[in-house]
């Protein structure tokens, strides 16, 4: 018998860094066509460590980007609070200015 081909897959659950009860699941599938002179065996292993590698890095990255995905979205989130407030503060100014202005064209000097 000769062995053309071997695909290995790989796949972690890995928990959600933010969430309870959330799991990701990334997977992957690799696919090698051998030639006559290929070792099955030593192909198959090294492919399956290429595909635990890939998904490992993946893991790692998807992580990565999901937790900086949410330190921006509470930046933004910060940052509109922040504008609303300001714009309060300085409504809030301008009457107080207001009122002084008032004040002051009813003083008697």
């Amino acid at each position: 018998m000769q062995i053309t081909e071997i695909v290995v897959h790989a796949g972690r659950t890995v928990n959600h860094p933010l969430e309870s009860y959330s799991n990701l699941k990334p997977s992957l599938s690799l696919k090698a066509t051998l030639g006559p002179d290929d070792d099955v065996i030593a192909c198959l292993k090294q492919l399956q460590a290429q595909a635990e590698t890939l998904i490992e890095e993946h893991k790692h990255r998807m992580i990565a980007d999901i937790v900086a995905l949410d330190g921006r979205m509470k930046l933004h989130a910060d940052l509109a609070s922040s504008e609303r407030e300001l714009q309060r503060l300085q409504s809030r100014i301008e009457s107080l200015k207001n009122g002084t202005r008032k004040l002051d064209d009813k003083a008697p000097f």
